[in-house]
């Protein structure tokens, strides 16, 4: 876990726990601007547990990536994350790594 990563997560703590009273807007937006600086660093694979934590779309590809799409993480009825994109396409998380992987944005 970098810099950043480790601010957004201790922000988000203080944000849950309302440490800061009425200046909750101003810790948002340092949050989401956080969150923009670290996806504009860094187009990686995210690791599993990174895919997990997503909230918002990721881009999937199969393991060469050369087809890839937008997606996302759901949870299954059995517990298990998955990626769901448009007709009814899904990647299951035991398949992680081996046949599709997951980026925070479009792989170029």
């Amino acid at each position: 876990m970098n810099d950043i990563e480790k601010a957004i997560e201790q922000l988000k703590l203080l944000f849950d726990y309302n440490v800061f009273g009425l200046e909750t807007e101003s810790v948002r937006l340092a949050i989401s601007a956080l969150t923009e600086q670290l996806q504009q660093e860094s187009n990686k694979t995210l690791t599993l547990e990174g895919l997990k934590q997503m909230n918002d779309p990721v881009w999937f590809t199969d393991k060469d990536g050369k087809h890839g799409t937008w997606g996302l993480i759901k949870i299954d009825r059995d517990g298990n994350y998955i990626v769901r994109a448009a007709y009814n396409t899904t990647r299951s998380e035991d398949d992680y790594g081996k046949t599709w992987l997951a980026y925070r944005k479009k792989v170029e």
